[in-house]
């Protein structure tokens, strides 16, 4: 049986350039790349070697990276934003997205001011406003925005699917999560359940178990850690009756 033993190496490259605009006034900003490479060495034989592969590769992607980059950085004279630079903002915020119709705000109302204000108001109509006029920085806005819209961040979802399965949508009612608060929500159980038992009197016996669970969640989950302690108890004196035994057949058939 043969085992095959090899060490793959990779290599991350920052690099930054500087690219020269012309609008109102010329100026210029700073274009920020990684480029990543690989290289193999088998049986660990060329070590060195494959470390300078992925060293050249991850170069060569920088340069590839470099090649006709550009970034959503507006005139600051006039907020325009070049005509180049017009396809990576509909790339992020949608074809109908005109990211020249807010210029004169961005140039009258800076970032900072504009996020404090933004911040203070802490509404949904507010962080929107914030994204078409700076859309360059719309990131931590959208973050935001999510949380006040009751959206779930995408990195919480598999904790939610492996709760409730894959087919489960946290999102569904975020708009729900946001107009009706928990306490309310759970008083209307309370009360759906009461009314049940009013209309159907002869059913109530479940009802009745859901209205305590609902009433006493603290009660409940006691009880329920105090079953399985039970349970577990049960089952360990069960396994040790079951050793014992097995131990006493094999002592009389050693005599």
């Amino acid at each position: 049986m043969s085992a095959y033993i090899g060490r793959t190496y990779t290599m991350t490259v920052s690099g930054t350039v500087s690219r020269r605009e012309r609008c109102a006034i010329a100026f210029e900003y700073e274009i920020c790349r990684d480029g990543m490479g690989n290289g193999h060495s088998p049986f660990l034989l060329f070590n060195f070697g494959a470390r300078q592969t992925a060293e050249r590769r991850a170069r060569k992607a920088l340069q590839r990276a470099f090649v006709g980059a550009v970034e959503p950085v507006h005139c600051p004279t006039c907020g325009m934003y070049q005509p180049e630079m017009v396809p990576e903002l509909e790339r992020r915020f949608g074809v109908r997205f005109d990211p020249n119709e807010y210029a004169a705000e961005r140039v009258a109302v800076p970032f900072n001011v504009l996020w404090k204000k933004t911040h203070e108001a802490d509404t949904v109509e507010a962080y929107e406003r914030l994204m078409r006029i700076w859309p360059r920085h719309a990131d931590h806005a959208k973050l935001r925005l999510k949380e006040l819209l009751g959206m779930y961040q995408p990195e919480m979802v598999p904790e939610l699917e492996r709760r409730f399965g894959v087919r489960f949508d946290p999102n569904e009612h975020a708009a729900e999560r946001v107009t009706i608060p928990f306490n309310v929500l759970w008083k209307k159980m309370v009360e759906t359940y009461e009314r049940f038992m009013r209309i159907w009197p002869r059913h109530a016996d479940h009802a009745k178990l859901r209205l305590r669970e609902l009433r006493h969640p603290v009660r409940r989950k006691v009880l329920r850690v105090l079953s399985w302690t039970v349970w577990g108890i049960i089952a360990v004196g069960f396994a040790g009756l079951v050793l014992l035994s097995i131990v006493g057949e094999h002592k009389v058939i050693k005599l």
